[in-house]
């Protein structure tokens, strides 16, 4: 069963606008169509991302841990890129409005790597979504579910 990593960014600018919550009702809605049967069985995995990435306990008929929801600070890209390449194997989607630093060659080269992972799919959450990251068209929220569906059952 291929395992699904849903990343949860919680930087300080998710807690504008409810992203957060957008991210909150994005995980529900992705554990539902997989509990449900609507795409191929896949074992889904939680992690929050800030400064480093960090998987949680969860099964998915369990609330969300509180940390979901506790944004602040920055998130750091290179934690991001290493956690993926650390396991090349399963699958990942990121849920964040994507206005990623990328002040340095590291967060640049790491950013890279994301964008053109194609184990990767972002979700853009929030208005002020950054759409492209490295060339990659980041989903709209409203227009996730759909994409998701489809990728999950390949």
């Amino acid at each position: 069963m291929p395992v699904v990593w849903l990343i949860c960014d919680i930087s300080g600018s998710m807690v504008e606008a409810g992203k957060r919550f957008q991210a909150r009702s994005m995980i529900r809605e992705i554990e539902q169509l997989s509990r449900f049967g609507y795409v191929s069985s896949v074992d889904l995995r939680l992690a929050t991302w800030g400064q480093e990435v960090i998987p949680y306990s969860w099964a998915t008929d369990e609330e969300l841990p509180d940390q979901v929801l506790n944004c602040r600070g920055t998130s750091d890209v290179v934690a991001l890129a290493s956690f993926i390449t650390q396991r090349p194997e399963d699958r990942y989607i990121i849920m964040s409005d994507c206005h990623w630093s990328l002040d340095s060659e590291d967060a640049s080269n790491a950013t890279k790597v994301i964008s053109e992972s194609e184990s990767v799919r972002i979700i853009g959450l929030g208005a002020d979504a950054n759409t492209k990251v490295k060339n990659r068209a980041v989903i709209p929220c409203e227009e996730s579910i759909v994409f998701i569906e489809k990728w999950l059952s390949l």
